[in-house]
This record gives C-alpha cells, structure tokens and sequence, in this order.
C-alpha cells in the first residue's frame, strides 16, 4: 500500500495510529497467493501478560520464544520476523520488567 494511504487512515484518529503498511511474503499463504506477495495494513504483534506476571517467569519466556523463533517460525511464519532491535516498541502497551530485562541483557 502506497504510503499516502497509511497517512490518510492515520489522519482518521489517534485510535488508528498503530496501524502501518506491511507485505504478506510469498510463501505465507502459498495456495492461495498463487506466489505472489500481497500488501495490506498491520498492526504489531504482541505478546501480552499482565504486569503481575513473575519478572523472572516472563524473561524466561521471553528468553524461549526469541530463542526458538526459527523453529516457531515453521509453523507460524511472523515469529521467523521477530527483530530484536524493535521488539521492545510495545506501544500502547508498557513493556514487562521482566522482557526489558531479557532484552536489555542481549542488546547488541
């Protein structure tokens, strides 16, 4: 999707400002792509607790599904995409102690 109309769906409302462009791969929905990749809007893909989750328990996970995103990744294919350097914009959501603190620990 060309940019502008990202900008004209942002203007819309503040409740619209998470949304952004993005490129189905080719390969995600191979039958029915017909190979080919397809634009279209997004919105982040979050892993959710609550800020009463363990710290401790929730880097751990953290820790596993970076880890093991390749593996995940042949199954659900945005987890193959997941990029350290952004995984911590979380908004509107506030990052979890315990994810900050895994991500802080392999900051590159």
């Amino acid at each position: 999707l060309e940019a502008d109309l990202v900008e004209k769906l942002h203007e819309a409302g503040d409740s619209t400002r998470h949304y952004r462009s993005a490129v189905i791969p080719a390969d995600a929905y191979a039958d029915a792509q017909d190979g080919r990749p397809v634009e279209t809007l997004a919105v982040a893909n979050l892993l959710v607790t609550t800020d009463a989750a363990d710290p401790d328990l929730v880097e751990g996970f953290t820790r596993t599904v970076i880890g093991s995103r390749d593996r995940i990744g042949s199954q659900v294919h945005p987890a193959q995409l997941v990029d350290l350097r952004t995984a911590i914009y979380t908004e509107p959501l506030t990052l979890h102690e315990g994810a900050r603190r895994y991500y802080r620990s392999v900051k590159p």
